[in-house]
């Protein structure tokens, strides 16, 4: 019998479902807005989630299932592309309010899962994507082969371009110059193709290994890669961080590596990326951390000494302050690499921000949550003890507090 206006003021709603996710696959800021960041999910309940604040808050924009990439648009923050492992590549050109299908495969076994995706820095219509053959998302060896594909309309329209024994592409890098130079990495290593995807190399890293010890012929090895990072304004700099093996660093264009795991106190590593306005700072996540590098890549050091999550897999850095930067962290559920598969739900997960080069930071993912609640169910004694059950995700939820906690 009590109103405020028009509305009943004896039942009071307020959100209680704070149940962070914590399985970030990409993070992405636009070249031309770093206030617009896209993130990918690794949960077939929440895709794609946008800022538009810096990472001050969230939305989710769309659903389809396990991110694997995004792209923006080096020219439009509007136009934004990403990949799936279970649907067709999707693309948006009005900042993520509607969404359509772009490329599809489909066999009898399912949708072929596309992995990496990545524009042309030079060149705004012209993006490049992959998917591995059949139902596999990769992580194996010897690598399977990967179908390229190339757009040369911004993402609307594409054709088969060539094939990679690169096995699941986790990262595709164009080079910056030219829109024909494509690197690779995968399950096959660090691979590159000079004439658009058509022909590619062989796993330049065993290469030069077998190449140091004076070894002939011979099988590439598990040289897995699964970031890869080319140095602004110096394409011969390059940094690949290995799925189990730590960082390679070439100076002369890949043609010869080094270890560069200086500092490092993991050798399995996730994401790596050169900031874009200080080409001596580089940034990593790994199995166990996140890194700084102030000397292209030579060595690094630690930024998370003590969090109480430490697995990472997607980093940005925003690209005209090289000390603003956002990291994910990642349960794997559907992983590319199978290798670093890590499910369930772990305290400290979630999508952090520093704005002075790694040494305080804070939470970054306000809106972004468990998208899809599909049971839930109280204690018969005790009211505020409260569990919930995902559709499709990591599992169920506990709260001891009517939702104030998870």
């Amino acid at each position: 019998s009590t109103y405020e206006g028009e509305r009943c003021a004896e039942l009071r709603w307020e959100p209680v479902s704070d149940l962070l996710a914590g399985e970030f696959t990409s993070i992405q800021i636009s070249p031309t807005n770093p206030n617009v960041i896209y993130a990918g999910i690794d949960s077939n309940d929440m895709s794609v989630y946008k800022s538009t604040d810096a990472g001050n808050t969230w939305q989710l924009f769309d659903v389809t299932g396990h991110t694997s990439g995004i792209a923006i648009s080096p020219s439009d923050p509007n136009i934004v592309l990403y990949t799936s492992l279970e649907s067709a590549v999707r693309r948006t050109v009005d900042g993520g309010w509607n969404w359509e299908s772009v490329l599809e495969i489909v066999t009898e076994t399912g949708n072929n899962p596309f992995t990496a995706i990545t524009f042309a820095p030079d060149d705004p219509n012209v993006v490049y994507t992959a998917n591995v053959p059949g139902p596999s998302r990769g992580g194996f060896y010897p690598p399977q082969s990967a179908q390229v594909y190339k757009s040369k309309n911004a993402g609307l329209d594409w054709s088969l371009v060539g094939i990679c024994e690169c096995g699941s592409i986790k990262h595709l890098v164009v080079q910056s110059g030219t829109a024909n130079v494509i690197w690779a990495a995968g399950d096959g290593g660090v691979r590159v193709s000079r004439d658009g995807g058509q022909t590619w190399s062989g796993n330049m890293i065993a290469k030069s290994i077998r190449d140091s010890l004076g070894e002939v012929g011979g099988q590439d090895g598990e040289f897995g890669a699964i970031g890869l990072a080319l140095r602004p304004g110096d394409n011969q700099t390059i940094l690949a961080a290995s799925s189990m093996a730590g960082m390679y660093r070439s100076t002369d264009g890949g043609q010869t590596w080094v270890e560069a795991n200086t500092g490092l106190k993991t050798s399995l590593l996730h994401h790596v990326m050169f900031a874009p306005s200080n080409p001596n700072v580089a940034y990593l996540a790994t199995h166990n951390g996140v890194y700084r590098s102030g000397d292209a890549g030579q060595s690094w050091t630690l930024l998370t000494q003590g969090w109480t999550y430490n697995f990472f897999t997607p980093i940005a850095v925003d690209p005209n302050d090289a000390d603003i930067v956002y990291v994910g962290t990642a349960t794997e559920v559907y992983t590319t690499h199978p290798k670093h598969f890590n499910p369930g739900m772990h305290e400290g997960e979630g999508l952090y921000k520093t704005i002075d080069g790694g040494k305080a930071w804070s939470r970054s993912d306000k809106g972004i949550y468990e998208g899809k609640l599909a049971q839930m169910g109280t204690h018969p004694l005790l009211p505020f003890n409260l569990w919930v059950g995902g559709e499709s995700g990591r599992g169920a939820f506990f709260t001891p507090d009517g939702g104030d906690t998870w």
